[in-house]
């Protein structure tokens, strides 16, 4: 949505596309910066995930920090809010790389029997 709405040029007057984009700038920010500590705080508790989780936690916190500090640079000629907007969407996209990353590098876990669990098929199906 954010595409659909233009920013406002920095000492410009704000207009109606403007207020719209950093409505949906900040909801999107927020989101992800909640979500991703979520997930990550969620993930300890999952063995398989347990030493990548800390790694993306520590991530997440960081990217949250950066949207608090864009949060604080809001309304104040000179501040490096773009900056802090660029740090914090580096953090969130190194987090979604780490996550994905980790999850293709990740082995199935396999038990002695030497075939590999998979859920149980759907009723009908094949299997």
């Amino acid at each position: 949505m954010l595409a659909f709405f233009a920013d406002d040029v920095e000492g410009t007057p704000l207009t109606g596309s403007g207020i719209v984009h950093l409505a949906l700038a900040f909801i999107a920010f927020a989101c992800v910066a909640v979500g991703t500590i979520l997930i990550s705080a969620g993930l300890r508790s999952d063995p398989a995930w347990q030493s990548a989780a800390s790694v993306l936690l520590a991530v997440a916190i960081a990217g949250a920090a950066a949207f608090l500090l864009l949060g604080t640079a809001t309304g104040h000629r000179h501040a490096p809010g773009g900056l802090y907007e660029r740090i914090f969407l580096g953090l969130e996209l190194l987090w979604i790389c780490l996550a994905a990353g980790y999850a293709a590098v990740r082995r199935p876990e396999v038990p002695a029997s030497g075939r590999l669990i998979t859920s149980p098929a759907a009723p009908g199906a094949p299997g």
